[in-house]
């Protein structure tokens, strides 16, 4: 059986001959990580700026342990916001403006792929509405950290790359946090998810001078108190003079399908909360559920004017899970079983939140700004 899931990856990677994405490891709006994926994957990569001239770069190269894939990866620096970078026989891609005028708009969603299908149908729906990068919050190709199953990312990456395009013929950049999912039997981050992923599993990303989104690790590989809720305190307080801050990560603190004890979710709300509470997060984006979810804005819980926005709950290729109703739990606001991403929209003084999948529009909230607390 190993040996014919290997002969399939290498069948499907050398089909494809490589799949290519685009991810942030520094400023988002003035660098651009371009990773290609291939069995092998190349050596050298040629880009440019725009329509500029081409420029050879030597790759760095990782392994994808227990497959003949390799991840090849190229950094480009010192760009405009809003630039455009090409990777010759791979794709381009644009660095995130600076400015939220227009709006800012990132895709947010969650739990990707049981099923090809499932994927590629929000995928179109999703970039049909432009977004200028999405924030995927854990469980992506549900590997489970098996070298074997290593093949449904080069899958998840070809469908994102043929799907997720904009308008100008862009490609959709991914930040990626972890889930469950992408984590082995013996608690080591799979093998796929170490060589596409190899940046931290918490950490910051600001986008100009007015937005940051952390992104968190709810137990997977970094425990949720202590050092990673220390460096989320202090990671808040840095940017308190922003505008906005929001959150993402996978298990929910606040679900709209398992039970509020359920794994990690306590330790989240003893620990995390009350820092968004205080520090004036906007906005957390939740997953792990498989339905669609928007709480009211909560404060320790209950429904308070002027509180946290929990919006969720991962589904955005996988099977769909009946939500618990507002009735039942006192926290939510709205839930279905739909397929679906939020369309995050940042303007300068107001937000907005849109669930769009396959079937359509299926939620819209404003968030308001919320500022911390003394």
């Amino acid at each position: 059986m190993r040996v014919l899931c290997l002969f399939f990856l290498v069948a499907l990677a050398a089909a494809a001959d490589s799949v290519a994405f685009a991810t942030f490891t520094a400023d988002p709006c003035t660098t651009l990580t371009v990773r290609v994926v291939g069995a092998p994957a190349p050596a050298v990569l040629r880009w440019r700026h725009g329509d500029g001239a081409w420029t050879a770069a030597t790759a760095a190269q990782r392994a994808v342990a227990g497959t003949p894939l390799t991840v090849a990866e190229i950094t480009a620096t010192g760009l405009a916001p809003g630039a455009v970078v090409e990777v010759e026989d791979h794709g381009r891609w644009r660095t995130l403006r600076d400015r939220l005028d227009p709006p800012l708009r990132l895709a947010m969603g969650g739990d990707m792929m049981h099923e090809p299908r499932l994927l590629e149908a929000t995928c179109r729906a999703v970039a049909a509405r432009d977004p200028e990068a999405a924030v995927i919050g854990g469980d992506w190709a549900y590997d489970n950290g098996e070298p074997r199953h290593a093949g449904r990312w080069i899958a998840l990456l070809a469908i994102w790359a043929r799907t997720m395009v904009r308008a100008d013929g862009t490609g959709v950049p991914m930040i990626a946090a972890i889930g469950n999912h992408e984590v082995a039997k013996d608690g080591r981050a799979g093998t796929a998810w170490a060589a596409l992923f190899p940046e931290p599993t918490y950490r910051a990303l600001d986008i100009g001078s007015q937005v940051s989104v952390l992104l968190l690790d709810t137990g997977h590989l970094a425990p949720i108190d202590g050092i990673q809720a220390a460096w989320l305190a202090a990671a808040l307080r840095e940017r308190a003079g922003r505008q906005w801050r929001f959150a993402a990560y996978h298990v929910p603190a606040y679900a709209s399908v398992r039970e509020p004890d359920d794994w990690n979710a306590p330790r989240i709300r003893a620990a995390w909360v009350p820092l968004f509470e205080r520090h004036g997060l906007a906005a957390a984006f939740e997953h792990h559920d498989h339905a669609l979810k928007r709480s009211h804005p909560l404060i320790g819980g209950i429904p308070t004017p002027g509180g946290v926005l929990y919006l969720g709950d991962g589904a955005w290729g996988v099977g769909l899970r009946p939500p618990k109703t507002p009735a039942q739990r006192p926290w939510l606001a709205h839930t279905a079983a739909a397929h679906h991403a939020w369309l995050l929209e940042i303007g300068s003084a107001t937000a907005a939140a849109t669930a769009v999948g396959p079937d359509g529009e299926l939620d819209r909230t404003l968030i308001p700004p919320r500022m911390p607390t003394p």
